[in-house]
């Protein structure tokens, strides 16, 4: 199933995700030169959550990307890259489905 249209409407921004491809020898991530953009909407929230880990963090924000159809699931290893350029971390990765497949992911980002 697809997002509806007026729901897609209010996904004003565009997010690019790249996926880690190797690590250096100090364990500092090296990203694929392909990328993947998702429509996305970015609500400022400034909260603590808990990361995947467990421990507590500083949140910034949420957002709110519609799934595409090529199957892309952003991971916390992710590197994310906002509208205005700035890549934050990726705190947590939530998964919404539908009755068909993905309908939209959820990604909280820190500092």
């Amino acid at each position: 199933m697809t997002i509806d249209r007026a729901l897609l409407e209010l996904m004003t921004d565009t997010i690019v995700f790249a996926v880690p491809s190797s690590l250096s020898q100090y364990g500092v991530p090296t990203f694929s030169t392909s990328s993947q953009s998702m429509s996305a909407r970015i609500v400022t929230k400034h909260e603590e959550v808990r990361d995947v880990n467990g421990a507590v963090k500083e949140a910034q924000g949420h957002a709110y990307c519609a799934s595409t159809s090529n199957s892309f699931t952003p991971t916390v290893e992710s590197r994310m890259t906002l509208s205005n350029g700035k890549t934050p971390p990726i705190l947590r990765v939530e998964q919404y489905p539908d009755e068909s497949s993905t309908h939209h992911f959820k990604i909280v980002f820190g500092y």
